[in-house]
């Protein structure tokens, strides 16, 4: 997702999910996931790149192949950027730990629980999505921006075979006055995670899985779309 031209926000790369001892088959792994965010630094101005989560996959420490792996994609992504912020998910436990002192010390890297966009005169909250939100956070905020799911689609009734999504809702929050919000939910960055199905998953579920706290929400409106933002279903 760009941001004002120049603000990317990618996530759940889940740096070392593929668990095997074949390092040639791991690093050609990584190698395909650099690729994809190396043509996207490429082609569009970003100055700041966030990842909304999941950095890695192990919740502690990962192996000394996955950490090397993490610094090797921050110095790629700082050699075109200007700023990386990692917002933690629910996997980043000790990220701090694994990652480049000086390029911390030196403000390029900042590690945060969520962040706040302007874009025009709307508010944006960039948040992984595995904590709930409270009003103070949706305070003023027009759209919220989540991860964590790995919203994706079954291509067929009770089928295994799924299609990643963007999910984009339409959200009722009764925080003292109701008002209407924005939702968009993010697939997956990795290409090794194909998602969970939101075919059929309730809107009482959903709100469940989603950062936004229940009792005050109501999901009333979904829209699904292709990696490309070709829509594919509407879910109303």
């Amino acid at each position: 997702m760009l941001i004002n031209s120049n603000i990317l926000i990618i996530s759940d790369l889940h740096l070392g999910k593929i668990n095997i001892r074949d390092h040639k088959v791991i690093n050609d792994v990584f190698e395909d996931e650099l690729t994809k965010i190396k043509y996207l630094l490429e082609n569009y101005s970003v100055r700041t790149l966030i990842i909304n989560g999941d950095v890695k996959e192990a919740l502690g420490r990962p192996s000394k192949i996955i950490v090397k792996q993490i610094n090797e994609m921050l110095d790629l992504i700082l050699s075109y950027a200007d700023k990386i912020i990692i917002i933690q998910g629910n996997h980043d436990g000790r990220i701090i730990e694994l990652l480049n002192k000086k390029v911390l010390m030196n403000q390029q890297l900042e590690v945060k629980k969520l962040e706040y966009v302007s874009l025009n005169n709307l508010r944006l909250l960039i948040t992984h999505g595995h904590n709930k939100l409270s009003c103070e956070h949706l305070k003023e905020t027009n759209i919220v921006i989540s991860a964590h799911i790995h919203p994706a689609l079954s291509l067929l009734d009770s089928s295994p075979l799924k299609v990643k999504i963007w999910g984009i809702f339409d959200i009722l929050i009764n925080c003292k006055d109701v008002r209407q919000l924005k939702w968009i939910l993010m697939p997956a960055f990795a290409s090794y995670i194909s998602g969970l199905s939101l075919s059929s998953i309730s809107n009482s579920m959903l709100l469940e899985l989603s950062p936004f706290p229940k009792k005050e929400s109501k999901i009333f409106k979904r829209n699904y779309f292709l990696l490309d933002l070709t829509p594919i279903e509407n879910g109303d």
